[in-house]
């Protein structure tokens, strides 16, 4: 039980560094004009309503690799081989997307994308894995 939770909290933390990692990249591709005050809601809405598409395509890449890193982590740790911990990590992911998508407005494409694109993520990061088998000849 204790691994459990210890890999699906390691899981969201890596899942969030992933995030930010990227999110960093794409903000050093595409930087904020200067002095933006990031904290500002009012100002955030403007920037990300003329943000480019290739921008916010990243911002989807992004999300759905810091869910399958995440997701991977707390199965590498949870060892047990259920994907519990991995599906709990997606959960947390897409709880986050969600805010920021209700908070902040994104492109009408953007938001169905983000959502089943999080949930397939977490699907293939919580898949079964088979043992494998050595044959000895």
């Amino acid at each position: 039980m204790t691994r459990r939770v210890l890999s699906v909290v390691v899981g969201a933390v890596a899942a969030f560094a992933v995030m930010l990692l990227l999110e960093g990249l794409i903000s050093w591709l595409y930087p904020l004009p200067p002095g933006t005050d990031v904290r500002d809601a009012q100002v955030m809405r403007e920037i990300i309503a003329g943000l480019p598409w290739w921008v916010m395509a990243l911002l989807l890449v992004a999300w759905l690799a810091a869910v399958t890193v995440g997701g991977e982590v707390a199965r590498w740790i949870d060892r047990s081989g259920s994907g519990v911990p991995a599906i709990l990590v997606g959960a947390i992911v897409l709880a986050s997307a969600t805010y920021e998508m209700v908070t902040l407005p994104h492109p009408a494409w953007f938001i169905p994308a983000a959502l089943v694109g999080i949930v397939v993520a977490t699907a293939f990061s919580a898949r079964g894995r088979r043992p494998t088998r050595t044959v000895h000849a």
